[in-house]
């Protein structure tokens, strides 16, 4: 009975998943937004569409009657279909505040918005939407995050994606201009979150570091424990602001093409790195008045790279097109088949819930983690040899967030959350023993064997001793083979083994006695695709 019960749960694990499978995307997101009023924006879109897989032109604003305003750009569309991207475009909203809040309160006029926005992605043929609505009121989360969610549930039945930009945060907080985005509330609904972790220094306040790297950090951190990693795109701002510090005011904001010609008309007072910050600055006197330059550059970028490669986090989102220094685009993988989570990570301290391998350069974190350590560690599974991402799973065509390790593939499961099936190992032997073999005849059950009639196969022996201690059929799956023998090592050595939905064991007669007498064939690695 037992066994029944757990097959059951694992086979709605198969055919539950997230998101529209058709827009899985199996390599690292990068994603790109494009303005129509800056000619330098389609510019870097023309010379760097072949790294990018997402595009969010801005076209469209919501204003407080519900309608959108604003236009596609033909051309743009075109090159974007031409390349492959995703097409998204970001919806600004034209009221903030008490204004929103009626189209969030009205259920007229919030149908009203609804409507006109599942109208305009199906017009134009969008692979989904981008929402970027700010200066909402904090005490207006719960609406919103209806508001999304039923957006959600409108695109997902024509088969298109909902994105949406949010403020980052470094702890759970209801007040001020990230109240409104409730993490928790909102997961559920997006298939891609953009964490805009920029302006920690803004146009109207005082001069520092637009995204301080211990601030990055931290707000990482946070945002891990309330979303998916596939979910995430982390936003990278591009930009500069020069503010003046003689006369108070609003800062001017700067492209970092900008850069050399107000250096060649001011040259700099000082110019460094700062190291904490990881950003680079410049001060210089205009007159008698005194400005203070912050920007964001290659080695910047370079540095909230590696502060948020533990967390593998589906790829980043950036603002924006035409802003950037050109030598971002070789950070970001232009020339790379593989995912960004194959990259090894910075080294960093371990704790409670992040542990590095300095053995294979990859981390565990949070539920990954936590299965991890529960169901044996290193003797069972081997090394990670990647971090966390988004992967299309070949059997189910379902895009799940996975981490590879030596002998497995660790798969997150958000819809069986609290159970012990929220993490599965993926099903690896199917896809390496991909033949159907005919039943066995019926053995009698004993201490030391079993027959399964859902596959006709049986487990006896050491195979099934380790079986039954390391998780049984919730980790391993029905047998799919008998004992075979294959040569599965460098050396041409002979090994008995057998193969099982989601492993394959390894009989090792010189280990006999030993823990390793039984091992995990080395799947993980045959089928990573980090190479």
């Amino acid at each position: 009975m037992k066994i029944r019960l757990a097959f059951c749960l694992l086979l709605l694990a198969t055919i539950l998943g997230g998101g529209p499978a058709s827009h899985a995307q199996a390599k690292p997101v990068r994603w790109g937004f494009y303005v129509k009023y800056d000619s330098d924006s389609f510019v870097s879109l023309q010379n760097n569409i072949t790294t990018l897989t997402d595009l969010s032109p801005w076209y469209y604003n919501l204003d407080g009657a519900g309608n959108l305003t604003g236009s596609r750009d033909e051309a743009v569309n075109a090159l974007a279909r031409q390349y492959g991207l995703r097409l998204l475009p970001m919806i600004q909203n034209s009221v903030t505040g008490n204004d929103f809040h009626n189209i969030l309160s009205d259920p007229t006029l919030r149908d009203h918005a609804l409507d006109q926005l599942r109208a305009i992605a199906r017009k134009n043929g969008y692979d989904g939407l981008c929402l970027d609505f700010e200066t909402l009121n904090a005490s207006d989360a719960a609406l919103y995050a209806d508001f999304a969610a039923r957006l959600s549930a409108a695109l997902h039945a024509d088969g298109r994606l909902l994105a949406m930009a949010v403020a980052p945060k470094t702890a759970n907080s209801n007040d001020g201009f990230s109240g409104v985005y409730d993490y928790t509330a909102l997961a559920p609904a997006l298939d891609y979150v953009i964490i805009m972790a920029y302006d920690f220094h803004y146009l109207t306040g005082g001069p520092g570091p637009i995204a301080p790297a211990d601030w990055v950090g931290r707000a990482a951190a946070y945002a891990s424990t309330r979303f998916a990693a596939g979910q995430v795109l982390w936003g990278l701002g591009l930009y500069g602001f020069d503010w003046n510090r003689t006369v108070a005011g609003r800062a001017k904001g700067l492209r970092y093409s900008d850069l050399a010609a107000l250096k060649a008309q001011h040259p700099p007072l000082t110019e460094g790195f700062d190291l904490t910050a990881q950003s680079p600055y410049f001060t210089y006197l205009d007159g008698s008045q005194l400005h203070e330059v912050w920007y964001e550059n290659a080695g910047s970028i370079a540095a909230k790279l590696k502060v948020i490669a533990p967390y593998g986090f589906a790829g980043v989102g950036l603002w924006r097109l035409g802003q950037e220094d050109t030598a971002i685009w070789p950070l970001l993988g232009q020339d790379s088949s593989q995912p960004f989570a194959c990259q090894p990570v910075a080294p960093f301290q371990s704790d409670s819930r992040h542990l590095y391998f300095a053995t294979s350069g990859h981390a565990l974190s949070n539920a990954f983690l936590n299965y991890w350590q529960a169901h044996g560690g290193l003797p069972i599974y081997g090394y990670p040899i990647s971090e966390e991402f988004s992967e299309q799973s070949k059997l189910d065509g379902r895009s799940y967030t996975v981490q590879y390790f030596e002998r497995a593939r660790f798969e997150y499961h958000p819809e069986l959350a609290g159970t012990a099936y929220e993490v599965l190992l993926g099903q690896l032997g199917r896809s390496r023993y991909g033949r159907v073999d005919p039943a066995s005849p019926a053995v009698p059950n004993s201490a030391s064997q079993f027959y399964f009639a859902e596959t006709g196969h049986a487990v006896s022996g050491s195979f099934y001793t380790y079986w039954q201690q390391h998780g049984g059929l919730a980790q391993f799956g029905y047998p799919i083979s008998e004992v075979l023998r294959e040569t599965n090592r460098p050396e041409s050595q002979l090994y008995e083994v057998q193969y099982f939905e989601r492993a394959r064991f390894e009989y090792h007669p010189e280990l006999v006695g030993s823990d390793h007498e039984v091992l995990l064939g080395l799947l993980g690695k045959q089928f990573s695709p980090c190479r």
